[in-house]
């Protein structure tokens, strides 16, 4: 149960970082942005997927959950048209309880299922466009790790 509390409490405080960074004034109109998260073939159960301008652009920071492998962001909370890094992350479930004495978070950090290739900027790249759909599909996998 601790272990549900820990990986609860680092997903929102992730969550809160990249929506609150996407959520300063912006003369441009934000998009909507959707896709899928495959890892390894498979839809990827829960995760953080957060958009980033790219080095040399600006723009707005967006992020959001994945669930069953897709993820939406509506426009209200989604990105104004240019180039993005994406990092993507999922820490796996172990049913273990952590001691929470030393870390204001909730104790250690439950293990990554995404390899750190996806979670470091620069890997992933999106294109946000503003006459069209933005449907992206991340295909991730383990091998190479």
């Amino acid at each position: 149960m601790q272990e549900t509390a820990t990986w609860l409490k680092r997903t929102s405080a992730c969550l809160l970082v990249a929506v609150m960074a996407g959520c300063g004034p912006s003369g441009d109109s934000r998009q909507a942005v959707r896709g899928t998260v495959t890892l390894d073939g498979q839809p990827l159960a829960e995760g953080i997927i957060s958009f980033r301008p790219a080095p040399g652009t600006s723009g707005n920071t967006a992020g959001g959950a994945i669930r069953q492998g897709r993820f939406e962001l509506p426009a209200e909370r989604g990105l104004p048209p240019g180039e993005y890094v994406v990092q993507i992350q999922s820490y796996e479930r172990t049913g273990r309880t952590v001691d929470t004495t030393d870390d204001p978070l909730g104790g250690p950090a439950a293990p990554e299922r995404v390899p750190i290739r996806f979670r470091q900027t620069g890997q992933l790249k999106a294109t946000v466009v503003a006459d069209g759909e933005n449907v992206f599909k991340f295909k991730l996998t383990r091998a190479g790790s």
